[in-house]
């Protein structure tokens, strides 16, 4: 391995979340830069989405990390994007690891992002094994009554996205008692045999180094080709409503911004309930003229999870960010966000003027690239 020069990175390390949800990657991605940063190495970041406007890409700004968003599709399609940020990167931050971060709802990663970074930017790029984050929600889910539930694209892309993998982590494992953690990986280790299965605790920093430790020394194989079909994956994707907006939230007086968003936040949620829609994950990034914070809801079941842990402070007027992936049609995700702002508004005696939003659901997935990988799991 080279360290960065002027045109070339020492590890491109690409992680997705999978089956659509938001399963602590970004927060286990923070942790991880935080650790490199800790051992003196210089980190650049890569965030996706399919819209614009994402809460990550401020949240790893926020962190001093040199970050740019490749927005409008996944790195699948939107490849040539994704190497002139790249470059933009390693221009201006000299890292030694660059760290990507793909839209969740991604699969065929090695065939339409990895083999054609090997192929057409060998000298530039020093790959690292693709790594996907695992919710343990999620994988009981499969795994129970829960199921068959769950619509037969998600499955499919979930499936997927597993066997696509060099690394598995199972995210929240603070969340877990010691059981169930070896449990879940030891499942995950039954089916993938040849994958590397680690617990992690992003949040509380638990299994980040070791993480790390193995990045630093590792390369990226020879991949694991998926026998995918294009119509199942896109009407996965197209299943969820996806919204990005920002908003002002003013007051005459101080009011606190913390209970504002936690407000809007469980609003949010309730109407998914009350409607039998699925949160994929909502995001909402809040920031005051000295501070910022983001309050992040993964499931309709889960806690509303601050990424600092602690009080934002008072103020009469902060902007705020929102990312929201939805199992509903753009027009009711349209609809709950807006009843959900104007409801925390008349709850916390707040005026909320949205400044632009944009809500649709993704169009079938077209990749610049798809070659074959060389072997199947």
């Amino acid at each position: 391995m080279t360290h960065c020069g002027r045109s070339s990175c020492r590890e491109f390390a690409l992680l997705v979340s999978v089956d659509f949800w938001e399963q602590g990657k970004t927060t286990f991605l923070a942790a991880a830069a935080q650790e490199l940063t800790n051992r003196g190495l210089k980190v650049g970041i890569l965030t996706n989405d399919q819209g614009s406007r994402l809460v990550d890409t401020q949240v790893f700004q926020a962190m001093g990390l040199t970050t740019e968003a490749i927005t409008g599709g996944c790195f699948c399609c939107r490849f040539q994007d994704l190497i002139s940020h790249a470059e933009s990167v390693v221009r201006k931050a000299k890292p030694d690891v660059l760290l990507a971060e793909a839209v969740g709802s991604c699969t065929d990663l090695w065939a339409t992002v990895y083999q054609p970074l090997r192929r057409f930017h060998r000298q530039r790029f020093h790959l690292v094994p693709l790594t996907v984050m695992v919710d343990p929600a999620r994988l009981r889910a499969v795994l129970g009554n829960a199921g068959s539930a769950l619509p037969a694209a998600f499955r499919y892309l979930f499936e997927h996205q597993l066997a696509e993998a060099d690394w598995l982590v199972l995210t929240k494992s603070d969340q877990l008692e010691a059981a169930e953690s070896t449990r879940l990986t030891q499942i995950l280790s039954s089916w993938f045999p040849a994958t590397w299965v680690h617990e992690a605790s992003a949040q509380y920093r638990k299994g980040v180094s070791v993480w790390v430790d193995r990045l630093l020394v590792s390369e990226a194989g020879s991949g694991n080709a998926l026998r995918l079909d294009y119509q199942t994956y896109a009407d996965a994707e197209a299943a969820l409503g996806w919204l990005n907006a920002t908003a002002e939230v003013t007051a005459q007086r101080d009011f606190s911004p913390a209970a504002w968003a936690e407000t809007f936040a469980r609003e949010v949620r309730l109407r998914c309930r009350d409607d039998r829609l699925q949160v994929a994950h909502f995001k909402v990034l809040v920031a005051g003229s000295e501070r910022s914070d983001r309050l992040a809801l993964t499931e309709n079941d889960g806690e509303l999870i601050w990424t600092a842990g602690t009080p934002l402070g008072s103020a009469s007027a902060v902007t705020a960010v929102i990312n929201a992936r939805i199992e509903a049609v753009p027009d009711k995700l349209k609809e709950i966000v807006e009843q959900s702002l104007w409801t925390a508004g008349e709850a916390l005696g707040v005026r909320t003027a949205i400044q632009d939003m944009e809500c649709f659901s993704p169009t079938a997935p077209q990749p610049t690239y798809r070659f074959s990988a060389v072997k199947r799991r």
